[in-house]
């Protein structure tokens, strides 16, 4: 899956530099007042987690994709909204102590959780050229799908993560229109992940997400 992400986001920003020149003359006739309709994908930057989480440990960069609609509403004010299944994993240690509290035994626990994200929000343009930067902001809502916890045991925090969390994106990145195309690449901030109909903690940490995406 890795390798598969990796090539499209290589080959989008292949193609943003072969059609660019291609769409010098028509920027303008086609970045203005069009609706798209694309896929995106990319990869998900997560810090390491302290033992005091609710899943602690290592969690290793892991691959984001799905599908975007963008809309111009005003001006170089543009909405879009972004589909995405995340898919987010942590290995950690687990040491079993006797009541002296020396270690007995240890084994490696491998926590993954899947998630479905809906991402609302607005972009502004920066300047107009084939190559605009933006900036972006928006809201998330991720509805966890399923967890698993491996050695082969039902995962005792499941049950509590049932609801959907939001949380904050903001980011910036840069676009090019090479007609009919639209090539997108950003880097955003997910962050502060909450459920606003329970108290309990959600297991989303917060993330840097790269993202490339082509638009249609």
């Amino acid at each position: 899956m890795n390798t598969c992400l990796g090539k499209a986001v290589l080959l989008a920003m292949a193609a943003a530099v072969f059609c660019a020149p291609g769409g010098l003359s028509a920027e303008d006739e086609k970045l203005e007042g069009r609706d798209y309709f694309g896929i995106k994908g990319g990869f998900s930057l997560l810090p390491d987690a302290p033992p005091g989480a609710v899943y602690p440990g290592v969690y290793p960069n892991k691959p984001v994709f799905g599908v975007f609609v963008e809309s111009r509403f005003s001006g170089d004010y543009w909405g879009w909204l972004e589909i995405l299944y995340l898919d987010q994993q942590s290995f950690s240690d687990v040491f079993l102590r006797d009541r002296e509290g020396n270690i007995v035994a240890e084994y490696n626990v491998d926590c993954s959780r899947r998630y479905l994200e809906f991402v609302l929000g607005g972009k502004s343009r920066v300047g107009h050229g084939t190559v605009t930067p933006f900036w972006m902001v928006g809201a998330a809502m991720t509805i966890l799908l399923d967890t698993s916890r491996r050695p082969d045991v039902v995962d005792p925090e499941q049950p509590g993560f049932r609801g959907p969390a939001f949380s904050g994106v903001v980011g910036i990145g840069f676009e090019i229109a090479t007609a009919p195309l639209l090539i997108t690449i950003d880097a955003r901030l997910d962050f502060y992940a909450e459920r606003i109909y329970s108290d309990l903690p959600t297991p989303k940490p917060n993330a840097i997400l790269l993202m490339a995406g082509i638009g249609f």
